[in-house]
């Protein structure tokens, strides 16, 4: 039994377990193979199964369906109706980076985010967009390089400080870096903005935290019987919408969503998109990273391109396939774009 074995996947090893895969079965195993990359239930599946909210929909065979039709049959709706119209306005400058690096890991990035705009990042895995995250958020400390927030120039050292400059993460790793699984939902959704939730001395306003978190279990259609419930029981894609509800709950204006539909259903996903298109309409920036084309394409107003720790190029909506994506990754030896031009 695979579960999602492809999750963390470049393409070149997820070509390669496939492969693999394809020739267990050959040698007479049976193999139950789960994932929400629908091109890979093609490519190695007998007999494809459909299950919804834990209950099994429709068995068929690969012959018998196409992309378009297992969306239908898990979400209820087509591939092409996945993500929401793009209504969001753009409006001034929240972010602005230049020349950040981290010696062998980032190479003089320069980038720059807008109110209201939802910003792509591409790359293969280890070009080095989660590093470049990293440095922004705090989490790593840059070697050289300035960030500016509304155009004011900012030191941040600790993820702590990120926060209180108006910068929220959710990182692509949940489950060990984006939630605490043994606490209560209520106390996931507010750790990251406490003062809201504390009296004097510290003390925890029990009440008024759930009465925060019911709230934002009802925006974002978070799926639990209680807000004290554990995180750990929840579903991949809730636990997710767990996640992104404590930069909700935050003054946050720049937001940095690190694979955030990574191990989520296609239901999920959607949800998730809608979410995303919510902060950016209410004035947020929005930064994306995503090992899925398709998921940029769909969901962004620009995409930026990195390989090599360095910034490769930037694509407009006229220019997006994923042919571009990729050729733009995998260049070496391009000469990279000044900060002014990647920047308008």
């Amino acid at each position: 039994v695979l579960d999602e074995p492809t999750a963390v996947l470049g393409p070149d090893d997820a070509r390669r377990l496939l492969d693999i895969v394809r020739d267990l079965a050959t040698r007479g195993v049976s193999i139950v193979y789960i994932s929400h990359r629908l091109d890979e239930i093609f490519r190695c599946a007998d007999r494809i199964t459909v299950l919804k909210d834990g209950h099994k929909v429709q068995t068929l065979a690969p012959a018998d369906a196409d992309v378009d039709g297992l969306v239908r049959l898990m979400v209820g709706r087509r591939l092409t109706a996945m993500f929401p119209p793009r209504e969001n306005v753009v409006g001034d400058e929240l972010l602005r980076v230049a020349g950040l690096s981290r010696a062998g890991v980032v190479e003089d990035v320069s980038l720059s985010l807008r109110a209201g705009e939802i910003v792509g990042l591409g790359g293969l895995v280890g070009s080095g967009r989660t590093e470049l995250v990293r440095l922004i958020f705090g989490a790593d400390r840059p070697t050289a390089g300035e960030i500016r927030v509304k155009g004011r120039p900012v030191c941040i050292r600790h993820p702590q400080e990120a926060v209180h400059s108006g910068i929220g993460l959710v990182p692509e790793d949940r489950k060990a870096q984006g939630a605490v699984l043994d606490m209560a939902l209520h106390a996931n959704v507010t750790m990251a903005h406490m003062g809201s939730v504390t009296r004097l001395f510290g003390w925890i306003r029990e009440t008024f935290e759930r009465e925060i978190s019911d709230a934002l279990i009802g925006e974002l259609a978070i799926k639990t019987t209680d807000s004290r419930l554990e995180v750990a029981n929840l579903s991949g894609g809730n636990q997710q919408k767990v996640v992104l509800a404590k930069w909700f709950h935050t003054d946050s204006e720049i937001v940095i969503l690190d694979e955030p539909t990574r191990g989520v259903d296609v239901g999920g996903k959607s949800e998730i998109y809608a979410l995303i298109q919510k902060m950016a309409q209410n004035g947020k920036a929005i930064l994306v990273i995503s090992s899925e084309s398709e998921e940029l394409m769909g969901l962004c107003d620009r995409i930026l391109v990195m390989g090599g720790g360095r910034l490769r190029g930037e694509l407009m909506p006229d220019e997006f396939t994923g042919e571009n994506i990729l050729t733009l990754s995998l260049r070496r030896d391009a000469t990279v774009e000044e900060p002014e031009d990647i920047m308008q």
